[in-house]
């Protein structure tokens, strides 16, 4: 077909595209995304913060009490603890990748809980941070230049 055909046409063309576009849309919602399987584990954060505490008192009155909870959680893989001079704590879980995100956010979260008796008032009363998280970056996109007029800022 001649190019002209299209052009001498504008309301085909235009339906022509329209189908194209309501077939895209039908084939996208029917695509087996589910089939894929999971290939990060799923992680769960835990923050909580301890003013005017240092390391060592942050590891042994939060870091205790919580760790000694989580240990024993269904399906989780390992943990990693972290107390910091200004009074911050965090600690990453990662379950086994059949666990399901959701209902280990819930266990961690019931598990929490039951430390909070044990935990300072403090550390209560300014909130204990529970949710769930990527575990690794999955794509990067890098963008570079040759040119010497076109740097990082103006890319």
């Amino acid at each position: 077909m001649k190019v002209s055909f299209f052009i001498d046409r504008p309301v085909f063309s235009a339906v022509i595209s329209i189908l194209i576009v309501i077939v895209g849309l039908i084939g996208l919602t029917m695509l087996p995304i589910d089939q894929y399987p999971q290939i990060t584990p799923p992680v769960v954060k835990i923050s909580a913060s301890y003013p005017g505490a240092s390391a060592l008192t942050v590891s042994q009155a939060v870091a205790t009490p919580i760790e000694q909870e989580l240990n024993g959680t269904p399906g989780m893989l390992y943990m990693e603890s972290n107390s910091s001079n200004s009074g911050g704590f965090s600690a990453t879980i990662t379950f086994d990748i059949s666990s399901d995100p959701d209902l280990s956010a819930v266990e961690i979260q019931n598990r929490v809980k039951l430390a909070e008796s044990r935990l300072p008032a403090e550390v209560v009363q300014n909130g204990i941070e529970i949710e769930k998280q990527a575990a690794s970056q999955l794509m990067t996109i890098c963008l570079t230049s040759n040119d010497p007029k076109f740097d990082e800022i103006y890319l």
